[in-house]
């Protein structure tokens, strides 16, 4: 795991708030990182996905990255789509213009979230994080 998404993944796996919303799995709370989600993960879950973009954000002294990462919130269709918009919006909560601690870089990361839709998918309701990070390099 990068030390971007390892701030994420602390960030939103230490929620008590969010967390209650998501099933566990084996153990942990329902908060993947990666590629894919665990074939016998259940939801409620989320998804940190990896890097959309990952670009300079370098200034006359200093060197950073400006990163767009997608976070993906997943429910059944069982119960419709409220509890993928509980979801949805507690992440957004956790992350919007919040300061991450990343390791190597400074601790004045900036956030942004915005909201993105899904296609409905036979099964499953979910809806999209949009994250941007600005991080400035120790």
């Amino acid at each position: 795991m990068n030390v971007f998404t390892e701030a994420f993944h602390n960030r939103l796996s230490t929620d008590t708030a969010l967390t209650d919303l998501l099933a566990d799995y084996n153990g942990n709370s329902g908060v993947f990182s990666g590629d894919l989600v665990p074939e016998d993960a259940t939801p409620p879950y989320v998804l940190i996905g990896e890097d959309v973009s990952n670009e300079s954000f370098d200034t006359k002294n200093s060197f950073g990255r400006e990163i767009i990462r997608y976070i993906y919130c997943y429910d059944n269709d069982q119960g419709g789509h409220s509890t993928v918009d509980l979801i949805t919006e507690r992440v957004r909560m956790l992350l919007h213009r919040h300061k991450l601690v990343i390791t190597g870089f400074e601790n004045a990361m900036l956030c942004t979230a915005s909201l993105l839709s899904v296609p409905y998918e036979k099964g499953f309701y979910g809806k999209i994080v949009s994250i941007r990070l600005i991080a400035m390099e120790v």
